[in-house]
């Protein structure tokens, strides 16, 4: 197997992802190495990848209900944690080799305090086709109230990228 996989903690920290362009020098609103808001990894049929994100901090502690991908083709979520770092997890080889994941726990039924950042990261395994996300969708509790917050990568997971 033949992969060769970005780790990107927070905006500032990259591995070369295989085939993708970095992000236009300054922009930083485009995370490393992605496309703008597209993330593409090679990833052979079968094989699995953490994804992940930063979602907006909230105004309450949170109870984490679900976690998702949003519109997804070709891709299924095998497992969802919570991290605590201060980053996200934008993608990672699986299984993780990465000291920012040690301290992960199962997102579904996580608690997050007031002011906390939400970050989450997602073992996502490809099926046969290439597969697509357009991103990763929390559901969550404050008060009693269920909410959701959208994480605004696309995940392109194929053969080779472009």
């Amino acid at each position: 197997m033949k992969r060769s996989i970005a780790v990107v903690v927070g905006a500032a920290v990259a591995v070369a992802l295989s085939g993708c362009s970095p992000a236009e020098a300054g922009d930083a609103s485009a995370f490393p190495m992605s496309r703008g808001s597209e993330l593409c990894a090679p990833v052979e049929a079968g094989g699995r990848l953490f994804i992940g994100d930063v979602l907006p901090t909230t105004a309450g502690d949170l109870i984490v209900r679900d976690v998702q991908l949003i519109r997804a083709d070709g891709l299924s979520v095998v497992e969802s944690y919570v991290i605590s770092n201060q980053g996200g997890i934008m993608a990672a080889e699986y299984p993780p080799a990465i000291p920012e994941l040690e301290s992960r726990v199962p997102a579904q039924g996580a608690k997050v305090s007031e002011g906390a950042p939400l970050s989450v990261a997602v073992v996502v395994e490809r099926g046969d086709a290439p597969g697509h996300a357009e991103g990763i969708r929390v559901v969550y509790e404050i008060a009693g109230v269920e909410s959701a917050a959208i994480g605004g990568v696309h995940y392109d997971l194929v053969d080779h990228c472009p």
